[in-house]
């Protein structure tokens, strides 16, 4: 067999062997596996076809994690919006009303809140950008009742009655100064004393 022959027959060998892999459904020159699958909105089912998760951007740029239980309700979500707020927010599961809230901002504030089945606010602990941290106690109709609040070196502590007027209030200054006061049905100050 001369070269020319050896060369040809190697030729050959080597396109039918392209030609048998390609028919068998592989290539020779496969591409690189996708690094990356990109989309607006992920929806995840079970067998059943029931949704249990959602991942998604809104047309806000809100991006969100949604979690559903076996019966298809809204029971946790995960989310962010266009002013770089995060939160966690986890849903009675006969309604889908937001039960508690853990949301936390770019500005160093943040704020755990926990809701009545209706939606109203009942508590509220909450730390600010200015270094003040409080509680807040509502009512069942979200109105304050208690509160609590610390900024840098002073303290307050009040209450109102079932009218919102004050009744109750303590107060203690960065200068050392304590002030307490109670108040009648009006809300007029019936009583203060004030110590340093």
């Amino acid at each position: 067999m001369t070269k020319l022959q050896y060369a040809g027959l190697l030729a050959a060998a080597m396109g039918g062997g392209w030609i048998a892999n390609a028919f068998d459904g592989n290539t020779v020159m496969a591409e690189p596996a996708q690094a990356s699958v990109e989309a607006q909105e992920f929806v995840i089912k079970n067998k059943d076809g029931k949704v249990r998760a959602r991942i998604g951007v809104d047309e806000n740029d809100s991006g969100s994690i949604m979690l559903y239980d076996k019966e298809g309700k809204l029971r946790a979500t995960l989310a962010n919006d266009s002013n770089d707020y995060y939160g966690l927010r986890l849903h009675y599961s006969w309604n889908e009303k937001v039960g508690a809230e853990l949301v936390a901002g770019r500005s160093n504030d943040a704020e755990l809140k926990f809701s009545n089945e209706e939606g109203e606010s009942r508590m509220r602990i909450y730390l600010g950008p200015k270094h003040d941290a409080g509680i807040a106690v509502n009512r069942a109709d979200g109105k304050n009742a208690f509160n609590m609040e610390s900024i840098d070196d002073s303290f307050s502590m009040y209450a109102s009655g079932k009218d919102y007027k004050p009744r109750f209030s303590l107060r203690y200054t960065d200068e050392g100064e304590t002030t307490m006061s109670l108040y009648d049905a009006a809300g007029t100050a019936k009583w203060t004393q004030a110590a340093k």
